[in-house]
Order: C-alpha cells, then sequence, then structure tokens
C-alpha cells in the first residue's frame, strides 16, 4: 500500500512508490544512520551494505573511467585511480550555488532573487531583473535573446557571469580555493586531495573528494553530526527551478556586451530538457516539456538528483536508496532526457537495481495534484512491440479503479512504448500507462488491475486472463481544490451534459456556446506526425506558434501549434477532427501502424496527437472527435460493433477521455443502422468514466431518418447537423430540439457542417460578408436555442480538389479572418447580454418571415432583425427598453426607444444602416 505522501516538485509532479520497494534488500532506517568519511572513506563489503556485487562489477565495467559507488557513508565499489585530480566540467557547477547558499547565510547575499546590478554589473535593460535565481537555472537571457526568466538556454556564458559575480564581486576577489575550503563552508568535508581552480574558477576535483561534495549534498548540509549548511536552502532549492512550460531560447548569435567570455561552452548548447528538470546546476528526476510522461531518467528512483558533465563526468545520488554514484571520464555523457536507452539511465537502473530497486515495482505519476488536472500514471511492465507477439493492445488489459469516497471512476490504460515514444519514435518498450483527470478534490484511492489473456482488451474478463506485473498496485494522493488561474478548460471544469439544450463546465457552471471549425476534416494528416501521410504542412501558420508551444523531435509541430495559436487569437473554442479517414475524402488519418492495420496502435504517432489535445485544452479549444465517415464506417467488423470496433473505441477512451472539453461523434454523414448506432454509443459510454457527450453526424437528405430512430435514447446526447441548404438551419434546430424534449431527453443541437457546399468556398469567390451564413447557420441557431457551429472552409488546393473534397483542403485559416471575428461577435452578444441558457425561441410572438425572437418569459426578449424589415412583437404589461445591437460589427449596444405593452407593439427601426441586420434586446423596465 502506498501511503499519503506530499509531493511538491513545482506542483508539476507526484510519483508514488511502494513501501516495499526494498523489502528485504537493506535495513529501512539506513538512511537516518549514514556516516561521514574522516581522513577517508571507510570501505565495506557490497553484501554487508545490501548490495549486489555482481551488479555493481558490471556496472564499473559499463561506465569505465574512475568511480565509487557509495552506500550509507561507505565504499561499497570504487574503481580507476581514486585520487587522481581533474576537470569535472560542468557537474562542477552545482559547487558554485553551493557557495551562493554559503554567501546568502554569512549576510553577503540578500537572498537567490537579489538582482545581479546590485554587484556593479552594468547591465543592459533587457537583463537588469537578472537574479541569481535565473544564473543558477539557465534563464538569466544573459547574451540571450530574452530577458531574465523568460525562455530556458544552457548557457556557459551566464554560468561565467554567475561564478564572476559570486568570486569577483560578492567574495571580492578572494583565491577560489580559499573560499571554497574554509572551514566554515566546504573544508569541513575533509578533503583528501583538495579542489583547484581554473582562471575561470572551474573544478578539478578526484573522484573521492568530489563524492564528500555530493554526498554533502545527500544530507542536506550535515556532516558528520555539524549542520555546516542550514538544511532550508535544500529544503527549498533540492528541487526544479525552470518552469516546464519555460520555452526553449531563439536562435540568435551570442551577444557577451559584458566581454566576460565563456566558462566554456556556447549561450545555448548541451541540451534542450532542463525545463521542469533542472535547479542551481543539478538535474532532478521529473517530466520536462520535451518528455511530458516520461520521467528524466525512467528506470531510475523518482528522488535521483544528478550533476551532469561533458565527457563522462557525472555523479548522482539517491537518497531513498542512501546512494551515491560519482564517476569521471565514464561512458555515461549523454543526457537524453526521458528516454530508457540513454546510457545516463541504464547506469542508474543499474546501480539502483544493486541496491534492490527494481523498476518493475514502480509507478510514477506526473501531472498537478490540482482539481480538474489530468494526472498520468506510468509503471514498468512487459517488454512488448507494437508488431511483436502476444499483442500489447489485444493481449494485455490495464484497468484502473479510482475511488473517492462511495464513488469509483474505472479509467483504461494503454501500452506507451518507452514512456516517450512521441519524442523517441519508440515502437517497443515496457511502459504501461493511464491518464485520469480528478473530479472532485481530497483523497484518492487507486487499485491497478493488469491481466493478460487471449484478446483479453476486447472480451470480458474470464478465468483464463492471468494477473501479472502491476497488478493490485494501490495507492493513494491529495487533490487540490481547482485553481481559478489555471489555463484554458483547466480552471473551468469538464464539460457535460446536464440533460439541458447547452453543454455546461462542471466547475463554474457556465453554459457553453460553440464557435469552431470543421475543416480540415483530417486535421490530423500533418507531416510531422509520425507514420502520417504529410497532406497538410500548415506552413501559412509557422510564425503564429509562440516559443513556449510544444513541439516534439528536435521541432517539429511548430506549424500546428501555430493552427492553434491562431485559431485561439480569432477566439475559436472548438474543433472538429477525424481520428481515422481510411478510404474516406482525405485517406491519410489513422491512428494503426498501417492503413490496413485494425488491432495495433502507432504509440509515437497517438503521443504526438495528445501534445497537439493537451494545447487546444490549455488555449480553451475544444475537441469534437470523430470517429469515421461515411466512406469507412463499415470497414471495421462490416458496421457491427465487433473486435476492430471495440479495440479502436477503447484506445480511443484510454489514450484521450482525460481531456476536459471533448465530444464524442460516432461519424461524419453516418449510415449504420439505428441498432449499431445506439451499441456504439453504449460501449462508448461503458468505457468513458467522465460521460463525455455523444453526438452523431449525418447526410442532409437522412437527418429525419437518423435522428427519429435515436431520439429519447440515454446515450446520444444530441445531433450534429449537417443541411443542404443554410436556410433549414433555424427550423430544423427548433424542430429537433422541441422533439427530443418531447421524447424525454432534450438535446443540445449544433451545426457542425454548412450547406450549401458553396459555402466553404474562399471569401474571394463568394460574398466576404458572409452575410447570408452568419445570419441562417450561425445566428439562425443560436436564436432557435442551438448550442453553436463549426464552418467548413477550404483554401490553397482550391479549385484543383474535386468538389467533393472541398472539406479536407484548408491549409490556411487567414482568408476566413472576417467569418472567426463575426463568430466572435455572435457569441459575445449571447454571453454578455443575456440569460440565454434561460430563454426558449418564441418566433410566434414576432413576425416570423421578418424575424426571430429568443425570449425568457416576460422579462427579456431578444429579436433578431433581417435587413430592409420590420416588425412588431408581442408585449406583456409594464414598460420595456430597447437595445440595438449589430451582429455583424460588433461593439456596445445602442439605445432605442422604449415600448409600453401590453400589446403587439411595433418594434422600432434601427439606429442606422436599416437595410443591414440588427438584433434588439427589449427589456422590462423594474418600477420603484
Amino acid at each position: 500500500m502506498i501511503g499519503k505522501q506530499s509531493f511538491h516538485v513545482l506542483a508539476l509532479m507526484l510519483l508514488c512508490l511502494p513501501c516495499d520497494l526494498l523489502r528485504g534488500q537493506v535495513d529501512p532506517h539506513l538512511s537516518r544512520h549514514s556516516v561521514f568519511p574522516g581522513q577517508a572513506w571507510e570501505h565495506r563489503s557490497p553484501a554487508s551494505m545490501g548490495m549486489d556485487a555482481q551488479l555493481l562489477d558490471g556496472l564499473a565495467k559499463k561506465l569505465g573511467g574512475r568511480g565509487c559507488v557509495i552506500r550509507s557513508g561507505f565504499v561499497v565499489k570504487a574503481w580507476g585511480d581514486q585520487s587522481q585530480v581533474s576537470d569535472w566540467l560542468s557537474s562542477a557547477k552545482p559547487v558554485i550555488s553551493t557557495l551562493l547558499f554559503f554567501a546568502i547565510e554569512e549576510g553577503m547575499v540578500q537572498g537567490v532573487d537579489q538582482p545581479i546590478a546590485d554587484f556593479g554589473w552594468e547591465l543592459n535593460e533587457k537583463d537588469r531583473g537578472i537574479t541569481f535565481r535565473h544564473l543558477g537555472s539557465m534563464s538569466s537571457g544573459y547574451a540571450r535573446p530574452e530577458s531574465a526568466g523568460q525562455a530556458w538556454a544552457y548557457n556557459d556564458f551566464a554560468i561565467q557571469l554567475y561564478q564572476k559575480t559570486l568570486f569577483d564581486r560578492v567574495y571580492r576577489g578572494a583565491d577560489a580555493r580559499q573560499i571554497a575550503e574554509a572551514p566554515q563552508r566546504l573544508g569541513g568535508l575533509n578533503f583528501e586531495d583538495g579542489l583547484l581552480f581554473s582562471n575561470k574558477r572551474r573544478i578539478s576535483a578526484s573522484v573521492r573528494d568530489f563524492a564528500r561534495i555530493v554526498w554533502f549534498w545527500r544530507n542536506r548540509g550535515k556532516w558528520n553530526g555539524r549542520q555546516i549548511l542550514p538544511e532550508k536552502y535544500f529544503t527549498q532549492y533540492m528541487r526544479p527551478q525552470t518552469p516546464k512550460e519555460l520555452p526553449a531560447t531563439l536562435e540568435a548569435e551570442t551577444d557577451d556586451y559584458l566581454g566576460i567570455q565563456s566558462y566554456g561552452g556556447g549561450s545555448d548548447h548541451f541540451t534542450k530538457s532542463g525545463p521542469g528538470v533542472y535547479g542551481f546546476n543539478w538535474w532532478f528526476n521529473s517530466t520536462g516539456r520535451q518528455h511530458p510522461y516520461a520521467m528524466t531518467w525512467p528506470d531510475a528512483p523518482p528522488d535521483t538528483v544528478m550533476s551532469c558533465g561533458a565527457r563522462g563526468n557525472n555523479a548522482a545520488f539517491i537518497p531513498s536508496l542512501d546512494l551515491a554514484l560519482v564517476c569521471a571520464e565514464g561512458d555515461w555523457s549523454d543526457l537524453s532526457a526521458g528516454e530508457p536507452r540513454s546510457k545516463i539511465n541504464q547506469a542508474l537502473k543499474l546501480v539502483a537495481a544493486a541496491a534492490g530497486y527494481h523498476a518493475t515495482e514502480k509507478v510514477a505519476i506526473s501531472g498537478t495534484l490540482k482539481k480538474w488536472q489530468p494526472l498520468t500514471l506510468t509503471f514498468t511492465g512487459p517488454e512488448c512491440s507494437e508488431s511483436g507477439t502476444p499483442n500489447p493492445f489485444v493481449d494485455f488489459r490495464v484497468d484502473v479503479d479510482f475511488r473517492k469516497g462511495d464513488r469509483t471512476l474505472t479509467i483504461p490504460g494503454f501500452f506507451a512504448a518507452d514512456g516517450n515514444a512521441g519524442h523517441t519514435g519508440a515502437t517497443s518498450g515496457n511502459r504501461w500507462r493511464v491518464h485520469f483527470t480528478p473530479d472532485e478534490s481530497g483523497e484518492w484511492k487507486y487499485n491497478v488491475r493488469f491481466r493478460s489473456g487471449n484478446r483479453i482488451a476486447i472480451s470480458a474478463e474470464n478465468a483464463t486472463a492471468e494477473p501479472i506485473g502491476f497488478e493490485g498496485l494501490n495507492g493513494d494522493f491529495d487533490i487540490q481544490p481547482a485553481d481559478p488561474k489555471a489555463a484554458g478548460f483547466y480552471s473551468r471544469g469538464g464539460l457535460r451534459y446536464v440533460g439541458e439544450r447547452y453543454l455546461r463546465f462542471a466547475e463554474t457552471g457556465e453554459p457553453f456556446l460553440k464557435g469552431g471549425v470543421d475543416s480540415p476534416e483530417n486535421f490530423l494528416a500533418f507531416a510531422d506526425f509520425d507514420g502520417t501521410i504529410p497532406t497538410h504542412t500548415y506552413e501559412a501558420h509557422a510564425a503564429d506558434a509562440l516559443p513556449s508551444d510544444p513541439t516534439w523531435k528536435d521541432g517539429k509541430g511548430k506549424n500546428i501549434m501555430g493552427v492553434l495559436r491562431y485559431l485561439y487569437n480569432q477566439r475559436i473554442n472548438s474543433i472538429y477532427f477525424l481520428t481515422m479517414n481510411v478510404n474516406g475524402d482525405g485517406k491519410d488519418v489513422w491512428p494503426w501502424t498501417h492503413q490496413d492495420e485494425r488491432m495495433r496502435y502507432d504509440c509515437s504517432k497517438l503521443d504526438q496527437w495528445e501534445y497537439v489535445f493537451q494545447q487546444m485544452d490549455r488555449l480553451g479549444i475544444s475537441m469534437h472527435v470523430v470517429h469515421q465517415e461515411q466512406e469507412n464506417d463499415q470497414l471495421l467488423d462490416d458496421g457491427a460493433l465487433g473486435e476492430q470496433r471495440k479495440l479502436y473505441y477503447r484506445e480511443l477512451v484510454a489514450r484521450f477521455a482525460h481531456h476536459p472539453a471533448l465530444i464524442w461523434n460516432l461519424g461524419e454523414e453516418n449510415t449504420n443502422t439505428t441498432e449499431q448506432q445506439k451499441a456504439f454509443a453504449e460501449y462508448i459510454r461503458h468505457l468513458d468514466a467522465y460521460q463525455h457527450p455523444i453526438v452523431i453526424h449525418t447526410f442532409p437528405k437522412q437527418v429525419s431518418t437518423v435522428y427519429e430512430g435515436l431520439l429519447g435514447d440515454r446515450n446520444i446526447d444530441g445531433p450534429s447537423f449537417q443541411f443542404g441548404n443554410v436556410r433549414l438551419t433555424h427550423a430544423e434546430t427548433l424542430n429537433w430540439i422541441s422533439r427530443s424534449a418531447a421524447a424525454g431527453k432534450i438535446w443540445f443541437a449544433c451545426l457542425d457542417e454548412i450547406g450549401p457546399a458553396s459555402t466553404c468556398l474562399p471569401p474571394d469567390i463568394q460574398d466576404p460578408e458572409h452575410l447570408s451564413e452568419v445570419r441562417e447557420g450561425l445566428w439562425g441557431n443560436l436564436m432557435a436555442g442551438g448550442a453553436g457551429v463549426e464552418w467548413i472552409v477550404a483554401y490553397d488546393t482550391w479549385p484543383r480538389l474535386p468538389h467533393k473534397h472541398l472539406d479536407v483542403a484548408c491549409e490556411n485559416f487567414r482568408p476566413w479572418e472576417n467569418m472567426w471575428r463575426k463568430t466572435a461577435i455572435a457569441l459575445d452578444f449571447f454571453k454578455t447580454y443575456l440569460p440565454f441558457d434561460r430563454m426558449t425561441a418564441h418566433d410566434e410572438w414576432v413576425d416570423t418571415d421578418k424575424a426571430w425572437c429568443l425570449a425568457n418569459a416576460d422579462e427579456i426578449f431578444a429579436v433578431y432583425l433581417f435587413g430592409g424589415q420590420s416588425t412588431s412583437i408581442e408585449l406583456p404589461q409594464g414598460v420595456f427598453s430597447v437595445s440595438w445591437y449589430d451582429p455583424h460589427r460588433g461593439g456596445s449596444l445602442k439605445v432605442g426607444e422604449d415600448l409600453q405593452g401590453p400589446g403587439r407593439i411595433r418594434l422600432g427601426n434601427p439606429p442606422q444602416d436599416g437595410d443591414r441586420d440588427w438584433v434588439a434586446i427589449v427589456k422590462k423596465r423594474l418600477v420603484d
């Protein structure tokens, strides 16, 4: 059982370890009684310290160079010349931060956030905010284009500035060795060989002396009964200091305007993996921006801390194992964060195993411990391959039961290859994963079920199912309340169907009006996704991406992130996309390893999809996930709910259902039978513990046939309309809202393709003002009580593609900027001026051939008046104010004349441009 723990690594990581991780291996109290070397380190046999001598021998052979392993204060393995003094390169950078902490403790520096400009540097305006924290965490911006704290760059010009500030300005130019080895500082460690400093204060030391510095940090400033450096410095700063979302520095020439030169490398070199895992020159075992689900060293204990230098000069300590590993000039100099096959990970795995730690007994939980923010549980299990036998997608099943009080949410898991496949492209590995989004704060408990058996993922569990691996692993964690300042949907909560005409956000209760895009429907046919036909490059939006936007494989994904940024800036809040279009219009999107495959999934591609979906969450763009299209709705199991389709739904739910604002669409222009459609919806509802809304799209001529059979079904929450003529929108939205209510389950009704097909043509071919579609489609849906629209558009490849393929032809969204603006204007009107979720359509109260009316009893009326028309409105007793709103230009309300009821009263004229459409708000005045 995993006991409750406190996890505070920048509120970005949670790590749970079974308390029996070390069972039978070593006295669990050893870490409380660590000893310290005197004049020399004391050696003990590996067996006496609970270590495996054979594994340690293998470690020494694997690394080479010169090194040692320390367990509980004793050397259990040493190789090479322990006394040879050599440059530790970047591995010694944490010593600079250690000397900073001594300076703070001795009153020479106010704190880590003191600006270095206080020490006489003539910094340019951009750099005046640089603090010691920025320098120790590679985010200072010195010699780079960004200001302090704005970007990550592994920056040896900034390190040179760091050491010169400390030694020359803080310690006032005293001899570096005297400063470091003063008795009240590191001199208290009683070095055998002593530290040597170059003219750049680069540190040379022997293995046995560098091990003392590492052991000093492992023991949080304590040495042989004396607290040399107060523990508060380790409590506060022995953790990542660079936020996970910190972007990488932009490409630019080094601007060393102070002329301080480099500590040894460039101003942006070595690695991009620091955000989320770096702080005060140490590297931590956490998830980072470039490896959001994989730990820095996936097979190492989660509390592993490292110093890393070039040419194999590295050192690590693992407090939970009371262990340190120090090696100079060894064969482990690749910091490939999140990569199980990296040399560092393999070395750490070996030394941890020698101490009795086994990754198969571990669960790593990454994420933020707050309501509505997803957590990811990553398990180490059997090694499998996408193409191997047994099939990891079919012959294994992971389910995790999350319990809160009397509630249990069962969340399916999936095979995740090496745990970082989106960046590595791995097709094999031993990582298994479950995503979970808590919808309540407080204590949650979890229990893991992991079974193997023939086709168990798509069949009921039976007696032949075999519990394996991490089966039975359990634990608990505390979830904090929702963060009202969290990005996008993480502050608003899950988007839920609540038995009304509008979906609502579970945390805030606000109703959702959709203004989105459904082109290109093959949005995921993007060139940078692995195993994907490169239909789309989105080059037109490359400049829209921000440096902080996530990418993969050394910068891939920038253009699709640019699309999201552009649409976000246009206030688009929904994107409709297919997850499978084999044999369809585009023939370029599928989740499998091959378009002809049905039972094996592409782990790296799906990880890369996930990066895009995460960004949609952060930007507040909902996911309209369309499972198939008409051309392939018989592809899986000949249209039935068979093994292929069950696995398809399971993988989609397992990998993506944790996203808070997601709508499942059973298919575009769907032609499955009513019985099949109901079976699909029921199966998805069973798998999806979050109960995301389920809708279905169909042909214009089949609207009545398809939706008639689904009225009242408990698993269908709404239609996804397509009409052959946009002018049908208002009447048909009214019709199906009314009929669904009469059937016992009112639908939220959205218009998701606009007809006729010419609507989607570029603005230079049709009306650039979009007058017809804005009135008939957008306002027609909203004024009928509908929940919003998504626009179908096509550019760049028009008119080269055949007419029927217009819905896959959009590469550039800018030509429709006027459409996006008018969509935002409409949604702003409803959200700002109307209690629209408490209003219903009453076209009978106006002249319906000239206007539409949405009203709340006798208190407020919204009247959409067609251009060049006038109307009367049926009012009850009272005095009513009139305000006018321009649905094409937006802006503030314009005050009109008051009306006196009761009776059918002329509404009056708009304030100007009477030949254009206007919306009137008629509101009852309060009488004193």
